[in-house]
């Protein structure tokens, strides 16, 4: 699906039932989903990118549509 990376995460955040249960992760920073939320809003140049959202994460997908490993953001549980 075509959208910018701030409409990606919010789509992402409406999927996550208890935000303060998990964290979102990429290859450099783990972050809060509303932190990342934040970032994204403060650093989104409004490009489109193809990308696909589910709870797992978000992945971009190639010219043929299929998802790209490993995904750019990844949600995993957060442990007390």
């Amino acid at each position: 699906m075509i959208m910018t990376w701030t409409e990606a995460v919010e789509k992402l955040r409406a999927m996550i039932e208890d935000d303060g249960s998990v964290f979102v992760k990429d290859n450099a920073n783990t972050w809060t989903v509303n932190n990342l939320l934040d970032a994204t809003r403060d650093g989104d140049d409004g490009g489109l990118h193809d990308l696909a959202v589910g709870p797992d994460g978000i992945h971009m997908l190639d010219a043929n549509g299929y998802l790209v490993v490993p995904p750019v953001y990844w949600v995993v549980p957060r442990l007390e």
